[in-house]
């Protein structure tokens, strides 16, 4: 999937444009150019991107919905060297796992494919962290079990709580992705196995 970020007078991406440089990027390598000067009006469009990601959905607002999270996305992931503060970089990431959480009476449908980039491309290990816990705690199970379970075998230390989120957040549904990841001996981190290993002793798999 790929992250659009044109020139438009479309509700946040305005704002983002106002105060900085945008260009087309893939989630991977998103990028958005700023100075230090520009973080006070950023975190005004991340503070509004609360409320937008949580209106009641369709097709229209949707389309916002989505360039308004691509666009979390691409500050998430912008270098330290843009000067943007860590706390603005944070409430990103932390508005992300709040529109597609549990506790939200419209959750966005977006929000795990998004968090999982983070939780894979930033370049901050506490934003990464910020990611996969917000992919603990989201409304969409099937979403979110496959995106942790994207982490579970990978070789980041997002891996070990990737599974530790399956065994206690989602129920049966984070259970059975634990159970044949076991079974392929899929699971590579370390300390994301022993965990794997402990919920295999509670549950009695082998």
């Amino acid at each position: 999937m790929t992250i659009r970020l044109r020139h438009t007078r479309t509700l946040v991406l305005a704002a983002l444009m106002a105060v900085g440089e945008c260009a087309a990027a893939t989630f991977a390598s998103a990028q958005i150019v700023f100075t230090s000067r520009d973080s006070s009006a950023i975190s005004k469009v991340v503070a509004s991107a609360r409320v937008e990601l949580t209106r009641p959905p369709n097709k229209l607002i949707r389309a916002r919905q989505d360039a308004l999270a691509d666009s979390l996305v691409a500050v998430s992931l912008t270098p330290s060297s843009a000067g943007i503060g860590r706390d603005v970089l944070t409430a990103a990431v932390s508005t992300l796992s709040f529109s597609g959480s549990t506790g939200v009476k419209y959750p966005y449908s977006g929000a795990a494919e998004r968090l999982l980039v983070v939780a894979q491309s930033a370049r901050d290990e506490h934003l990464k962290s910020a990611a996969t816990f917000g992919l603990g705690h989201l409304s969409d199970t099937a979403a979110a079990t496959s995106a942790l379970r994207t982490l579970a075998i990978s070789a980041s230390a997002q891996a070990r709580w990737a599974v530790r989120y399956l065994g206690t957040s989602y129920g049966e549904s984070g259970l059975q992705v634990l159970r044949a990841l076991r079974r392929d001996g899929s699971v590579r981190d370390r300390t994301a196995r022993r965990f794997l290993d402990q919920f295999a002793a509670t549950y009695g798999w082998p």
